[in-house]
């Protein structure tokens, strides 16, 4: 109700059009710039909203129908880098064998790249203790990420296998790990 009391306007009492009502430009970016993503994020719930509100006699089904057919704010771009697929991500973990114990390192490493998404940097800054069971899950907890934002990423089980072992391993021979100074 108060989404659509705010939207009246004031001298009429009607409701715009749902263009104007929604159309990200007019609306929502407006007066700060969001990106793409946020106006659509946004975007998303709207269409349910009026859905309900024309159910309940609030708003014409003429606008609501309108209101559907409003499309989000178009991405543009492209992701660069180079995206494995799974398939891909199998075989670089098979290349990697586990005979050894830098082997094994280098598998539960590319096992927290691929498996729990992880950044280069984020990978370099993590701790055993940051894994951690939250709810009955393995996660990286409090995983400080690209431009400060913490985040809490999950682990899968065969992710957390290949570090147990690799650290199984280590706790006989520290310097194995990669801490020795003949580099």
């Amino acid at each position: 109700m108060l989404l659509i009391e705010s939207c009246q306007d004031a001298s009429t009492g009607k409701m715009p059009g749902a263009y104007t009502l929604l159309h990200p430009e007019t609306r929502l970016s407006t007066p700060r710039q969001y990106a793409p993503s946020t106006i659509n994020l946004r975007l998303a719930a709207v269409p349910r909203i009026a859905y309900d509100a024309a159910d309940s006699g609030l708003l014409s089904p003429e606008l609501a129908a309108g209101i559907r057919r409003v499309k989000g704010v178009r991405r543009l771009g492209v992701r660069i880098g180079n995206w494995r697929t799974a398939e891909q991500g199998k075989r670089l973990l098979e290349a990697t064998g586990a005979d050894t114990l830098r082997s094994k390192r280098n598998r539960a490493m590319l096992s927290l790249l691929i498996g729990c998404g992880l950044r280069r940097a984020e990978l370099l800054g993590l701790t055993m203790n940051s894994i951690q069971v939250r709810e009955e899950h393995w996660v990286i907890a409090d995983l400080v990420g690209k431009g400060g934002h913490i985040r809490t990423a999950p682990i899968p089980l065969w992710v957390k296998r290949a570090v147990t072992a690799t650290s199984k391993r280590s706790e006989t021979n520290p310097s194995a790990m990669g801490s020795s100074s003949k580099r």
